[in-house]
């Protein structure tokens, strides 16, 4: 069935358990298209400061207050179509960039992300824009894991770009 996966024993899935007489069952998957959730920051949350930082509130004050993406954030706010450049030449480069990728941004909850197209035009997950004072914080975590090892750069790149967007964030996890 479309949008399911069958599970079976000995396959790991969180949250899923095989109850079924061969120890199976059908279990819906995320391709990519719901809306974001606080949740899915859930490991980037181990204290209760940094919780608040995550929240959706924090994130858009944050986005809004960021001078590297809160000037595209507030004309997302103003809603309606792209503005023209203009309206944002007197901008930092990574603001035109932002600009650039109007056409892939969207706000959840007033919070801006990146929509992650894939090669049929699709939605394949949409990708948080965190800004600037986040990013350490946030490389931070990807790097260090879920099992609280610690990952190469590559991985890391990865886990970042499966959550986040901004520009040249390859290079700064590099940096990292």
């Amino acid at each position: 069935e479309e949008g399911k996966c069958r599970v079976g024993k000995g396959d790991s899935i969180e949250g899923v358990t095989t109850s079924a007489g061969d120890g199976s069952r059908d279990v819906p998957i995320d391709d990519g298209t719901r809306e974001p959730r606080t949740e899915d920051f859930g490991q980037l949350t181990d204290d209760n400061e940094k919780k608040d930082a995550w929240s959706p509130e924090e994130l858009s004050k944050a986005q809004a207050a960021d001078p590297r993406i809160g000037p595209i954030h507030r004309l997302l706010l103003d809603g309606g179509e792209r503005p023209p450049l203009s309206s944002v030449v007197a901008e930092s480069d990574e603001v035109k960039a932002y600009w650039n990728e109007w056409p892939f941004l969207k706000l959840v909850d007033n919070v801006m992300y990146r929509r992650l197209i894939d090669v049929n035009g699709e939605t394949r997950r949409l990708q948080l824009i965190p800004p600037t004072t986040l990013r350490q914080e946030l490389i931070r975590r990807c790097h260090t894991g879920m099992t609280g090892g610690h990952l190469g750069t590559s991985k890391t790149q990865d886990q970042v770009s499966r959550r986040c967007y901004w520009r040249f964030y390859r290079a700064e996890v590099a940096r990292y």
